[in-house]
């Protein structure tokens, strides 16, 4: 017991004279070399700079061995002195490399040799992983060569951390080159070096190399126990279904419950990409079915499973669970699921589900984003693919051009309720597609430019008609402007607000849709009179 407290046993000195041992006092306890390296050690691991405080302190109290003379060398108080050690400065170089100090742990290796102590593996492996961390692999890499010019056997994990750090910065063929190297000196990879691997060549948007390098390591005889883990065989159903082959993913499932590797989240979430990316709706819906426990990417992924299967109602209810209080997903990934919906049901032309969709996004607190106004347009076959031209509206196509001008009518009057702009690119979809459409609709586009100009200060085609809106109450919706037109035609009707910010990538399109619609509606007033 020391000061009251119950400690470890640990040598100590002289006792206090009483002949009970439990009465020994702190004074008489012996702080030694290993004594102080035990508590470096715990010091230099505490986060923060409170801890490398400590473990300066520390350090900075115990002896140099270069600076001490003979005479004191031999006197009884060095016996017990805390001198350095090479674990001593081990433990700082370590430290450093753990807070990324990439300097002071070289300045630490230079005190060290400066000291007449030999550098060991431990020394160099954690060099390596403070040149790595800090960004310069190819000096990590010199000090592995550098090891083994000094017969110095560097272990698995320094080799695994120059592997890293390859395959971060996607130079997997320099890692695979030193997965070899590493082989040929006799330290076997574990699956961790695979691992980094197989995530490098995904990276790098290989995933076949990827699931070559995991099937030459199950041939192998001694690397296939490398392989049997859950992490090595979720990368290689990652890649088979980048690789858009579910039927490949699922028999990595297979083979891996086979030896006995239970599946975690990532690996059904992986199987359901795969089975999502080659149209096996099935199947992704099967798999989604059977996760007892979900995060955000397996309910994104269950909402794309349900649109594509057409179950609408399905998919809406994850979302609506989550607004109501689940909070599995997060805001990206609601949005992009949100979006999905609604393209989906564009495509479809299911409007009511988009219209819903639509809704139940702006009523949950979250902004359509740009990728929202651009699939809108495409899914309506608004859009001309690149290089062609709009087909002219006809018998055959005149209701498909009236439902997409409708649905973004409903669109505007949604922003404009929640006073939220819409993009120049969207608005000039809107008044292209509503000036093809022709007739009354064209004349409704031709008064949301009107709108939009009367807004932003710029002088009108005719301004007679429209009035401001001073009370929201009596404010009109476009799309009761387009349904009640004859009714308000030429009665001063309040119009609509129109909000577009428009960049130097749309202004273009913004002014050329403005120019079509208002042309079109000066010329027929002049015929009018």
């Amino acid at each position: 017991v020391v000061g009251g407290v119950r400690a470890a046993s640990w040598p100590r000195g002289e006792s206090d004279g009483s002949g009970d041992s439990s009465t020994t006092t702190a004074d008489n306890w012996i702080t030694d070399t290993r004594c102080y390296n035990i508590v470096l050690a715990a010091a230099s691991k505490m986060k923060g700079a409170a801890g490398q405080q400590i473990a300066s302190e520390l350090f900075e109290a115990m002896v140099d061995p270069k600076s001490s003379t003979k005479e004191w060398a031999d006197s009884a108080e060095a016996q017990t002195a805390p001198f350095r050690d090479a674990v001593s400065y081990n433990t700082m170089i370590a430290g450093h490399a753990r807070a990324g100090r990439v300097q002071d742990a070289l300045a630490m290796f230079r005190s060290m040799k400066s000291c007449g102590l030999e550098p060991d593996k431990f020394t160099y492996t954690s060099l390596i992983k403070a040149s790595v961390e800090s960004g310069d692999v190819d000096g990590g890499k010199s000090i592995l060569d550098d090891m083994e010019s000094k017969d110095l056997e560097a272990d698995v994990f320094a080799y695994n951390t120059v592997i890293k750090g390859l395959c971060d910065r996607f130079r997997w063929y320099e890692a695979k080159e030193l997965v070899t190297e590493m082989e040929w000196n006799g330290v076997t990879p574990d699956s961790y070096t695979y691992g980094m691997l197989m995530n490098g060549l995904l990276k790098a948007d290989k995933p076949g190399p990827a699931l070559t390098l995991f099937e030459t390591a199950c041939a192998d005889p001694r690397t296939v126990d490398v392989t049997q883990n859950v992490q090595i065989y979720t990368t290689a159903v990652t890649a088979a279904s980048m690789m858009g082959d579910h039927a490949r993913a699922l028999g990595l499932v297979s083979r891996m419950v086979s030896a006995g590797v239970k599946p975690n989240l990532k690996t059904f979430t992986s199987l359901m990409s795969g089975c999502l990316s080659s149209g096996q709706t099935r199947y992704a819906l099967d798999i989604f079915g059977k996760i007892s426990e979900h995060d955000g990417l397996s309910l994104e992924l269950g909402v794309r499973a349900f649109c594509d299967s057409a179950d609408f109602a399905s998919a809406t209810s994850i979302l609506t669970e989550q607004r109501d209080g689940r909070r599995e997903m997060s805001g990206k990934q609601v949005m992009a699921s949100y979006n999905y919906i609604i393209d989906t049901a564009l495509r479809q032309r299911k409007f009511d589900v988009a219209r819903a969709a639509l809704t139940e996004l702006t009523d949950s607190g979250y902004i359509p984003s740009k990728q929202t106004f651009r699939i809108i347009p495409e899914a309506l076959s608004v859009v001309p693919k690149k290089g062609q031209m709009r087909e002219k509206v006809n018998d055959d196509n005149r209701g498909e051009s009236e439902a997409a001008f409708d649905f973004m009518l409903f669109v505007m009057d949604l922003m404009d309720q929640r006073k939220l702009p819409v993009v120049g690119a969207f608005y000039a979809s809107v008044l292209f597609e509503g000036s093809r459409a022709g007739g009354l609709r064209r004349d409704v586009a031709s008064l949301i430019a009107e709108s939009k100009l009367s807004a932003e200060g710029g002088t009108l085609i005719d301004i007679s008609d429209a009035i401001e809106c001073a009370d929201e109450d009596s404010c009109l919706g476009w799309q009761d402007v387009f349904e009640n037109y004859s009714d308000y035609e030429g009665k001063g009707i309040a119009l609509p607000t129109v909000r577009v910010p428009t960049d130097g990538k749309s202004i273009r399109s913004v002014l050329a849709a403005e120019q079509r619609v208002s042309f079109g509606r000066q010329r027929r007033r002049r015929a009018a009179v």
